[in-house]
C-alpha cells in the first residue's frame, strides 16, 4: 500500500491511498482528461493530470511511480526534457530512474511536490458543535453559550459580521453568487485562508479541483450532520513546522437530507497561530445554512416557475396563479362540472390531402383558437386528442355557472368557422365544420397524469356521456348538442330546442338532447314551430308531426333536426314506431 500526497503551493491538491503504478503529468490532448482524479486502466496502472494541458513545464508522463517491496519504490522521469528534484537525494534527470526508501518527497515544477508514504499521516482530533444542523426552515431562537463567544472578539464585531452575512445572502439569487458569499464570507469575515462547498451524492463527494478535503472530517460530517473541526494539539503548538486546520458544516435541503458542505482551511505557522474556535464553527455554520436556505428558495422559485409556466397551458393566468399558490386544489376531488368536447370534421380527409405539414400547421391554428374560447370564457383545457379538444369548467375552483360558461364558449367557436375557413379554405380544398357536445355532472377531478408528465383532468360518467354527445351531433346533422342536465341549468338568454332523447353506446340511461343555436343565426319562430313538431312525434301523432316538419323545411331547408325528424317520423307511419318510442337508439359513437 503507498499512500500519496500532492501539494501545490503548500496547499495538499490530492491525497490518497494508492495500489499499483501511478503515472503523474499534464492532461493529454485534447485537454479533456479531468484533472486531479485518479483514473485506472489496463488492470495496475493508474494515471492522474495534475496541470492542464496548456501547461507545458510540466510534461505528460511527467512521473512515474512503481510500488516495490520492503517500503521501497521506483521513481522514473518520463519526461524527455523536464527534470525533478528528489529531497535529500538531488536530481533526476529526463528519462532516468532510482529506486528510494519510503517515506520520499519529489519536487515537480511550478511549486508541486509530490509525498510518498508507506502510511497516511495521523489525522488530528475532530471537534463538534454538539448538535445536529437543521435543514432550512427549522431553525428557532437558540441561545448561544458563552463558551462560543471567542474572547478576541467583541459583540460588536460580531453583530457586525451576521449583518454583513444577511445582506450577501438577501441579494443573490443564483447557486453560483451563493457559493461565492459562502466563500467570502468564510475568507474575510471569519480568516479562513481557502473555502469550497463540496456536493454530495450520497454515498460519494464530487471531486473538485483544488484542495483535497480530509475523508476523517467527511466522514464524520455524514454520519453526525454535525459542524466539525480539527483541533490543535499542545504537540502542533509548540512545533516549527506548517499545518493546516479544516472544517466543515454541512449543507442541508427541505427534507433534512446532506446534499453539500461548506469545507475551509486555516494555516498554522510558528509565527502565526490560529486554531479554529467555537464561534469560528458557529459562524462557518451559519454560512452553510444561509447557503441551505437560498439553494431551497432557488429550488422552490424554479419549481413555481415551472408550475407556473406548465400551468398556464391548460388554465387561465389568474387560475395558474391560485393553483401555484394553492396546489392543493389539483389533489383529486369530487365536483360538479360542465365537460365540452369539440371535434374538427373531416379531418382524415383534410390531413391525407395537404399532408404531414400542412396538417400540423393548419391543426395548431385552428386548436389554438379554439383554446382561446375556452380560456376567454374561464375553463380548463384538458386534453388535445388527435382532432378533438377536451374542456371543463366546474374544477380545480367552483363555478356556479359551468354550464353558462361552456355553452358560451362553445358559440364563440362556431362564431369563429367563418373566418377559420376563410382563412384556411384556400390550403385544405373546401370548408371545414365542427361538432361539438356538452354534459353536465358530478367527476373525480385531479392530476390523471404522472410526476413526469402532468395531466389535470376528470374521470366518470359524466366525462364518457359528454363524449357521446359530440359523435350524436352527426346522426342530429347539428353543430351543437348539450344534454338535458346542461340545459336545465341555462337561462332564457341561450336559445335551445330539444331534438331528441337518444340511447347512446355504453351507456343504458336515455339522453335528452338539447341544440343550442349559434348566436348569429336567425331562428325567429324555428324553436316555437319545431317544439310543436316534436311534441306531436312524441305523442304518436305522425301525420300532425309530418305536416308541421314540412312546413318548417319550406322555410328552413337545411336544418339538420327537422331532417332527422321527418325521416324518422315518415319511417314510424311506414312501419310504426320503434320499440322504446319515442327514445332513439343511436347505432355508434
Amino acid at each position: 500500500m503507498l499512500y500519496l500526497e500532492i501539494r501545490h503551493n503548500n496547499q495538499t491538491t490530492f491525497a490518497s491511498e494508492c495500489t499499483g503504478v501511478i503515472e503523474l503529468g499534464r492532461q493529454q490532448p485534447p485537454g479533456t482528461e479531468p484533472l486531479g482524479t485518479l483514473q485506472h486502466f489496463d488492470g495496475r496502472r493508474q494515471r492522474l493530470a495534475i496541470v492542464p494541458v496548456s501547461v507545458t513545464q510540466i510534461g505528460r508522463q511527467q512521473l512515474r511511480i512503481e510500488p516495490r517491496s520492503n517500503q521501497r519504490v521506483l521513481v522514473t522521469n518520463g519526461s524527455a526534457t523536464v527534470g525533478i528534484e528528489i529531497v535529500d537525494h538531488g536530481p533526476l534527470r529526463p528519462s532516468n530512474h532510482t529506486e528510494l526508501s519510503l517515506p520520499v518527497t519529489i519536487l515537480l515544477p511550478l511549486g508541486y511536490d509530490v509525498r510518498l508514504s508507506a502510511e497516511p499521516p495521523e489525522e488530528p482530533e475532530l471537534a463538534d458543535l454538539g448538535t445536529e444542523s437543521l435543514a432550512p426552515g427549522q431553525h428557532t431562537l437558540q441561545t448561544v453559550e458563552r463558551e462560543d463567544w471567542d474572547a478576541s472578539k467583541d459583540a460588536g464585531s460580531v453583530v457586525a459580521a451576521l449583518q454583513a452575512t444577511l445582506d450577501v445572502f438577501q441579494s443573490v439569487r443564483t447557486q453560483a453568487s451563493l457559493i461565492e458569499s459562502a466563500i467570502a464570507g468564510a475568507r474575510r469575515l471569519a480568516g479562513f485562508d481557502h473555502a469550497q462547498v463540496l456536493f454530495y451524492e450520497a454515498p460519494l463527494w464530487q471531486p473538485t479541483a483544488g484542495v483535497t478535503p480530509s475523508q476523517t472530517v467527511l466522514q464524520k460530517l455524514v454520519r453526525d450532520r454535525k459542524t466539525v473541526w480539527q483541533q490543535e494539539t499542545l504537540q502542533e503548538a509548540a512545533s516549527l513546522a506548517k499545518v493546516d486546520r479544516v472544517i466543515a458544516a454541512p449543507i442541508l435541503n427541505m427534507q433534512g437530507e446532506l446534499i453539500a458542505a461548506l469545507y475551509c482551511d486555516r494555516h498554522q505557522t510558528a509565527a502565526q497561530r490560529r486554531p479554529i474556535t467555537r464561534l469560528d464553527a458557529r459562524f462557518i455554520e451559519l454560512l452553510a445554512g444561509g447557503v441551505a436556505a437560498g439553494l431551497a428558495r432557488i429550488e422552490q422559485e424554479a419549481t413555481a416557475r415551472k408550475m407556473t409556466t406548465q400551468f398556464e397551458q391548460f388554465f387561465t393566468p389568474e387560475l395558474a396563479q391560485e393553483l401555484n399558490n394553492h396546489p392543493d386544489l389539483l389533489d383529486g376531488r369530487d365536483a360538479d362540472v360542465s365537460i365540452l368536447f369539440c371535434d374538427i370534421r373531416g379531418f382524415s380527409r383534410i390531413s391525407e390531402r395537404i399532408g404531414a405539414k400542412g396538417t400540423f400547421e393548419w391543426i395548431n391554428d385552428v386548436m389554438g383558437e379554439l383554446s382561446e374560447c375556452v380560456i376567454r370564457h374561464q375553463g380548463v383545457l384538458v386534453d388535445y386528442i388527435g382532432d378533438e379538444l377536451m374542456a371543463m369548467w366546474g374544477a380545480p375552483q367552483p363555478q356556479e355557472d359551468h354550464a353558462t360558461l361552456a355553452c358560451r364558449a362553445a358559440l364563440d367557436m362556431l362564431d369563429l368557422l367563418p373566418t377559420l375557413n376563410e382563412r384556411w379554405e384556400p390550403v385544405v380544398g373546401s370548408p371545414m365544420d365542427l361538432g361539438i357536445g356538452i354534459n353536465s355532472g358530478p367527476v373525480r377531478a385531479g392530476n390523471a397524469g404522472s410526476k413526469r408528465k402532468f395531466k389535470y383532468s376528470p374521470l366518470g360518467n359524466t366525462v364518457n356521456l359528454a363524449s357521446r354527445v359530440q359523435g350524436a351531433t352527426k346522426y342530429l346533422k347539428t353543430r351543437l348538442l348539450v344534454t338535458g342536465s346542461t340545459a336545465e341549468h341555462l337561462n332564457d338568454e341561450l336559445l335551445r330546442r330539444k331534438v331528441a332523447e337518444v340511447q347512446v353506446v355504453n351507456i343504458q340511461e336515455p339522453v335528452p338532447l338539447w341544440e343550442l343555436s349559434a348566436a348569429k343565426t336567425p331562428q325567429d319562430g324555428l324553436n316555437e314551430r319545431f317544439d310543436s313538431a316534436m311534441l306531436a312525434f312524441e305523442n304518436e301523432e305522425f301525420r300532425q308531426a309530418a305536416q308541421l316538419l314540412a312546413e318548417i323545411l319550406g322555410e328552413w331547408p337545411n336544418d339538420g333536426p327537422s331532417l332527422v325528424l321527418l325521416k324518422r317520423t315518415v319511417n314510424a307511419l311506414v312501419d310504426g314506431p320503434q320499440e322504446g318510442h319515442p327514445i332513439w337508439r343511436l347505432g355508434g359513437k
